[in-house]
């Protein structure tokens, strides 16, 4: 994530493979909190915010380009 915000390009990242990650990441989330097992939801929202985060600059960078 570092990576990408400073080199200000994310087109060495494939945008189909953190689609599908945060996406299973998500349903993760979605079940543990249905379960309430609080470590497991931590754990999967520590999981999600940083895929997010490079998902959305991905979508950023490739738009300026």
């Amino acid at each position: 994530m570092v990576r990408v915000w400073r080199h200000k390009r994310a087109d060495d990242i494939s945008l189909t493979m953190f689609l599908f990650f945060s996406f299973g990441t998500v349903c993760w989330l979605v079940y543990v909190l249905g379960i309430g097992s609080w470590p497991a939801t931590v754990a999967k929202a520590v999981t999600l915010a940083p895929a997010l985060a490079i998902l959305v600059l991905n979508l950023k960078y490739d738009a300026e380009q």
